[in-house]
């Protein structure tokens, strides 16, 4: 009993300060997500797209950071995405590890990550892959899109 109790209170206080976000996912309503699958680009500006179309580990959230300024809790089959300037971004899970990625975002062009999640000891591991277009594009119509906070 003793044991299950110190391995609860451990497994509790570990989880607490692995990067796993408070806040709940927030879904969008429909109307936004299916203007996010119409990948409409502001002249100068460039769209960066994270998505999980990952059904398992569904229910467990995983925050992505973009810039340190933008995040967003991820969960299984769900997507975001972030207006941006031209220029170099830097994208962060937290998770049990921390994965990062920095792309270069052209004008007018939209720009895929595929977040991809994994168990791991305590809760789950990310690892972010940009993707093809066309690849991003099919896998995000698949998913549900969900806020990005600033």
């Amino acid at each position: 009993m003793m044991r299950s109790l110190l391995a609860l209170t451990i497994g509790a206080a570990l989880a607490a300060g692995c990067g796993l976000s408070s806040r709940a996912i927030e879904y969008s309503d429909q109307r936004t997500d299916a203007a996010g699958k119409m990948f409409a680009v502001t002249p100068g500006k460039a769209n960066v797209y994270v998505y999980r179309d990952q059904a398992y580990l569904g229910e467990t959230p995983l925050e992505v950071v973009l810039d340190e300024r933008w995040s967003a809790n991820t969960a299984g089959q769900t997507y975001f995405v972030v207006e941006v300037d031209t220029g170099t971004h830097l994208l962060r899970s937290r998770g049990d590890t921390e994965s990062t990625l920095e792309l270069y975002a052209a004008p007018g062009q939209n720009f895929f990550v595929w977040l991809q999640v994994s168990p791991s000891v305590i809760t789950v591991r990310g690892r972010m892959e940009l993707k093809d277009e066309a690849e991003g594009k099919a896998a995000v119509l698949r998913c549900r899109r969900v806020g990005a906070f600033e």
